[in-house]
């Protein structure tokens, strides 16, 4: 009995220091999100584009966790995020058709069961490779967050702060 206790301990052990490690990928100071400095100079306008998606084998219960016992949508994120990017003096872009592409500021609400959530931002801009010329959209400043949820308020709170980061970020590389 003492060597299966052991053999428990060791295993419940293992897998704690695996979830730390996982959590520490992409909580703390991801290399992507260590953008360098005046990366998002010149960049004048986005437009805003509000996702909800859910994880691998939730079987759409996390996407209703979201917006049906949570009751996220995506129109008020949009329009707080645009209000707030206009009111730095960020011009908001109109959607654009498949044949062009401006750069889009990606908020992806992504949920892992109905209590884990990752919150990721990005901007997503149109890139062209020095290998010939080939075109490609890259996602060029980023930020996540993995969080315990109970409320839409600490999703769309941790939105505003990553929305903030973006904006700080691209008043400093500005000048602004």
């Amino acid at each position: 009995i003492a060597r299966k206790e052991a053999r428990a301990m060791r295993h419940s052990h293992n897998s704690g220091m695996l979830l730390v490690a996982l959590a520490g990928l992409f909580i703390a100071n991801p290399a992507w999100a260590q953008t360098p400095p005046d990366f998002l100079k010149g960049l004048t306008g986005v437009n805003v584009k509000v996702v909800f998606d859910e994880g691998h084998g939730t079987g759409g219960a996390a996407r209703k966790a979201l917006t049906g016992d949570l009751g996220l949508e995506s129109g008020p994120i949009q329009a707080e995020t645009e209000l707030r990017l206009r009111q730095a003096g960020m011009k908001i872009l109109p959607s654009t058709s498949r044949s062009s592409f401006s750069p889009t500021l990606v908020i992806a609400v992504v949920a892992a069961g109905t209590k884990a959530v990752l919150v990721h931002i990005a901007l997503c801009e149109l890139a062209t490779l020095d290998r010939g010329s080939l075109r490609w959209t890259a996602s060029t400043w980023e930020q996540e967050a993995v969080m315990q949820v109970n409320t839409a308020i600490q999703i769309r709170e941790e939105i505003r702060d990553n929305v903030s980061a973006f904006l700080n970020q691209w008043l400093a590389d500005n000048g602004k």
